[in-house]
């Protein structure tokens, strides 16, 4: 995953904004900016908006997609990694009407990171992040348009648990800034990496439970299972480890329910229990639909036939498979290897280490550390100690994971954005006046950052969007990028030439893992341009022959990714030598 590295942009921006808040402060004084016009306008306008619930979750919508729309102008959504390529063929193959394609005859050829190649051609991924994409493909023409709608209801459902644990104006202050963080902006809203939905997941299931325990109704437990579907089939492990204390406290409920009203209460849950029914064997029902096992899912098949290393730290590695790229064999070495390395102690706590550092620069960077800090350090109720716990099992279960990825810890975004609410509330409500009114030898010193904490929290409000705005510009003209507009640009230039194409990708000795050329869609003979490895001159021939109505190029990404040599099928044998 693309992970920002904004520390020093973040504290760039912080800085900037402590002093756009003295300025202004200055120009009021002796009355600080809580004091001013301007702070009561604004406060009056939020006041308005938090307590019609219509009326918030309506300008967060707009708010979401304004951000993606013109964010979009800038970094267009289009798969760059090989699990957002992943990503792309699970929905394209969904939006046919299909849960798997049959394998190609030369699937050697088209064989890739993340994707199953045999005994069928699909996706190695669960299929919830596929099915949101190819709802947007069929129904919009696009299926970023799929993601962009799964970003705007995680951002309402996160809104929607704050409201549960926070006073109005705070709980759409933090959905304000969910919605413009950075690399939640970046990575699930205008990428294809799978965060979006068990975000939303997370949210619905955790905000149910805490729901049901201030008021037990049956639209709460239908919430929780929308939050299970969402939650188990994007990420199952994960999904499994985040229900177990909403669940719990579903069956708490009930009983006692049960045991004060007796059942008549609980026949309103019927159709919540019934729905929640559904979404657990979901996942087992899309596993015997495409594997013909409910308990086999379709990346054991990825991960029997190319990986050694196995998902959690708790099983034990496979022998070394026999690998008919090297490309994709030097990736899933550095897996393995990472992956003997984590069974030591050592290499545990090195693990540990990189996870809380991986996690917190991606969840709270500098803007939102200090408040998730506050939150740990004061006191809680019930729903803030019930989020506490859904981020710390969470975590557990992710240190038995042999690697790290961010989107791991998705589930918990809401539970962690009611962590920096009520840190920032603390901090809030902590009164100050300017430091300007004591003289220099009386000011307080331990006081002091009580004096500051307002203004702490006024520059993290100014400073979430250029933060934004800054980082968008940034990645859209990294080399991720450019390698990306290379590829689109070959495409867009064979398809505009007329006629059908077929590009060998010849890799060299010093390509680099993260880039990968070689995706298709899943109707590989159909596209008017396929992608396909290079193996060679002999080899080569097969491929010809099957497509002997192609314009067969060759790309040397090392040597020149932006050219592409035409070659004829009678000098195509020469021309690889």
């Amino acid at each position: 995953m693309l992970i920002p590295q904004h520390r020093f942009i973040e504290c760039l921006v912080l800085v900037l904004a402590f002093f756009v808040i003295l300025w202004v402060e200055r120009r009021n004084r002796p009355f600080p900016l809580t004091e001013t016009t301007l702070y009561y306008r604004v406060n009056d306008v939020l006041l308005r908006i938090a307590h019609r619930p219509l009326r918030a979750y309506g300008y967060l919508t707009g708010y979401t997609l304004t951000i993606l729309l013109l964010l979009s102008v800038v970094a267009w959504p289009h798969p760059i990694a090989s699990a957002e390529f992943s990503h792309q063929l699970a929905a394209d193959t969904f939006a046919h009407g299909r849960l798997t394609n049959p394998s190609h005859p030369l699937w050697t050829f088209f064989e890739t990171h993340q994707i199953i190649s045999q005994p069928f051609y699909a996706s190695s991924f669960p299929p919830a992040q596929g099915m949101v994409m190819a709802f947007g493909q069929v129904v919009f023409g696009s299926s970023v348009v799929g993601v962009w709608l799964t970003y705007v209801l995680a951002v309402l459902a996160v809104y929607w648990l704050l409201t549960l644990c926070l006073p109005p104006v705070q709980a759409l202050l933090g959905g304000w800034l969910v919605a413009s963080h950075s690399t939640f902006v970046l990575s699930w809203g205008l990428a294809f990496w799978d965060g979006g939905v068990p975000m939303l997941g997370g949210a619905l299931l955790l905000g149910g439970s805490i729901a049901l325990l201030q008021q037990p109704r049956g639209r709460y437990v239908f919430l929780m299972a929308l939050g299970v579907l969402a939650l188990w089939t994007s990420q199952p492990y994960e999904g499994v480890v985040f229900s177990v204390l909403p669940l719990v406290i579903l069956l708490y409920v009930a009983q006692q329910t049960l045991y004060w009203q007796g059942f008549r209460p609980l026949q309103r849950w019927l159709i919540g229990l019934l729905a929640l029914l559904l979404a657990i064997a979901a996942l087992p029902a899309y596993d015997y639909q495409t594997t013909g096992n409910p308990t086999k899912m379709p990346y054991a098949y990825y991960n029997a036939r190319y990986e050694q290393a196995r998902p959690t730290l708790l099983q034990k590695p496979r022998r070394e498979p026999v690998y008919n790229r090297p490309e994709m064999k030097q990736v899933h070495k550095r897996e393995s290897a990472q992956f003997f390395y984590r069974h030591s102690i050592e290499g545990f706590f090195i693990g540990t280490f990189l996870k809380i550092n991986l996690f917190e620069t991606f969840y709270l960077g500098v803007l939102f550390l200090i408040p998730f800090l506050v939150f740990l350090m004061g006191p809680r109720s019930l729903p803030d100690r019930l989020c506490y716990w859904s981020i710390l099992l969470l975590f557990g279960a992710n240190l038995l994971r042999s690697s790290e990825q961010p989107q791991h810890l998705a589930a918990a975004t809401g539970p962690l954005a009611v962590a920096v609410g009520q840190g920032l509330l603390a901090l809030w409500q902590t009164a100050g006046h300017p430091l300007w009114d004591y003289p220099f030898w009386q000011r307080p010193g331990f006081q002091g950052w009580y004096l500051w904490s307002r203004r702490l929290v006024l520059a993290i409000l100014l400073a979430s969007v250029p933060v934004l705005l800054i980082e968008t510009v940034r990645q859209a003209f990294g080399q991720p990028r450019q390698a990306l507009r290379q590829r689109l640009a070959h495409e867009a230039h064979l398809t505009g030439a007329g006629g059908r194409h077929i590009v060998l990708v010849k890799y060299g000795p010093n390509h680099p893992v993260a880039s990968e050329w070689v995706f298709n869609q899943a109707l590989i003979d159909a596209q008017p341009v396929i992608w396909a490895v290079d193996k060679g001159a002999v080899q080569n021939q097969a491929l010809l022959r099957y497509y002997p109505d192609r314009t067969v190029w060759q790309l040397r990404p090392e040597d020149d990714p932006g050219r592409l040599l035409k070659l004829s099928a009678s000098a195509n044998q020469s021309a690889r030598r």
